[in-house]
């Protein structure tokens, strides 16, 4: 079977796709950033306080909300623990 490539080529609709990043998208990231953040497998420390949502927009022209931790560890805790995959569940 033959696969469909769908290119974005027009503005109006690349924009549907930054309006929805940058309001219900973001919205909801920032619940998926607050729920890692109080489910962060440690009592206190950086990584209970450093999971934030932003806006990316890609070289073609789409927008994504992105989740994410500034610290080095974070990503390896993040995959051996799962305390992200049910936070982003969750929200």
């Amino acid at each position: 079977m033959a696969k469909a490539r769908v290119k974005l080529n027009s503005a109006g609709v690349i924009d549907v796709f930054d309006q929805w990043a940058k309001g219900d998208g973001m919205a909801r990231g920032e619940r998926v950033a607050a729920a890692m953040n109080s489910s962060a497998p440690v009592e206190s420390g950086a990584l209970s306080r450093s999971h934030e949502a932003h806006v990316v927009k890609h070289s073609s022209g789409r927008s994504v909300v992105q989740i994410g931790s500034d610290l080095d560890y974070a990503a390896a805790i993040m995959v051996s623990t799962g305390y992200a995959a049910r936070a982003l569940d969750s929200a």
